[in-house]
């Protein structure tokens, strides 16, 4: 065959493989979509309370123990106690109804478990998978840092640990697709700080907020209960610009400097996260017994410039979550 033969041969061999490619490649979009998953639907009780944005979690573990050392000089490993460790669920959207409810209840000791339930779907809303997390209770809240710079969706991370877990295949259309849930996605931009006596609308930012439940387990083998065992809120860190730091100046001469830091003068504050008009409120986090312990003085560059800001660290004895409130 001489070389304008090959030639043509060849461009005719790709023509063909072109032809076969856009004939096949629709069907293979196809079928890939049909086993994406791309909806997670988070349940309460057997109801659709939420859509999670990433969730994490894993079977049971058992715990290694090693035992003295046989005739082989290698130690006999066998497994002890098991345990499901702590769930992770993300939501971009603000709880509300009965998920609000448990978030609640789970800060005080009148807490309760429940069974919850991530629900995988693929893009045309068929269940492709269940895990139900059964007598689940919060044992972690995170608020993430907010900043008036930052366009990010704000994630509200929940830590969950359950008494035992259950995965399901699926297979049918989600009934509870339809059914409405709060979709105002909340942005790390979007928030109104308020503490008594001071104004704070000008803070740039504040620090992320953990709220840490103390557990005590109780139960059978592979199926615990848990009873409220405390509490720890971590510390919060504020920002503001220079020209609008005078209350916080003067709250830390009197609270730390003067040493007037008793209960009386602490103080009680919110951290109200809004909808994208910036009215509306979406969930408003309550904080009680506010003390200011640290004031520092810096350059903020956030935002491409550079401004002189005071970042005050703030101690927090207690949270509770209020939901929307104008």
């Amino acid at each position: 065959m001489n070389i304008q033969a090959q030639r043509a041969f060849f461009l005719h061999a790709l023509s063909l493989l072109g032809m076969l490619a856009a004939l096949f490649s629709p069907l293979r979009a196809t079928a890939a979509a049909s086993y994406s998953p791309g909806i997670y639907v988070f349940e309460l009780n057997g109801k659709p309370v939420a859509y999670l944005s990433s969730f994490e979690g894993s079977e049971a573990s058992g715990q290694v123990i090693s035992q003295p050392a046989g005739p082989a000089q290698f130690p006999n490993k066998v497994l002890g106690e098991t345990r499901y460790k702590d769930w992770t669920v993300k939501l971009d959207v603000a709880p509300e109804g009965e998920l609000l409810n448990w978030v609640q209840a789970s800060l005080h000791s009148n807490f309760y478990a429940a069974h919850a339930g991530i629900v995988i779907l693929d893009l045309h809303g068929n269940e492709m998978r269940r895990a139900t997390l059964f007598n689940a209770v919060i044992s972690e809240i995170s608020i993430p840092a907010l900043d008036r710079t930052l366009r990010e969706k704000l994630q509200l991370t929940l830590k969950l640990r359950p008494s035992y877990v259950k995965w399901q295949k699926g297979g049918a259309r989600y009934a509870g697709l339809e059914r409405a849930v709060n979709q105002s996605r909340m942005l790390k931009s979007n928030f109104r700080l308020e503490i008594d006596g001071l104004d704070m609308s000008r803070a740039i930012g504040v620090g992320a907020l953990t709220v840490k439940r103390k557990l005590q387990e109780r139960g059978e083998f592979r199926e615990y209960e848990y009873d409220f065992a405390g509490r720890e809120v971590s510390n919060l860190s504020v920002a503001m610009p220079e020209a609008a730091s005078g209350g916080l100046i003067e709250w830390h001469q009197d609270f730390v400097l003067s040493g007037n830091s008793s209960d009386s003068k602490e103080r009680k504050g919110s951290i109200t996260l809004l909808a994208p008009d910036l009215r509306t409120p979406l969930l408003t986090i309550g904080l009680d017994h506010l003390g200011i312990y640290s004031l520092d003085y810096g350059l903020d560059g956030s935002g491409g410039d550079s401004r002189p800001t005071f970042k005050a660290g703030l101690y927090v004895e207690g949270i509770s979550f209020d939901g929307a409130k104008p």
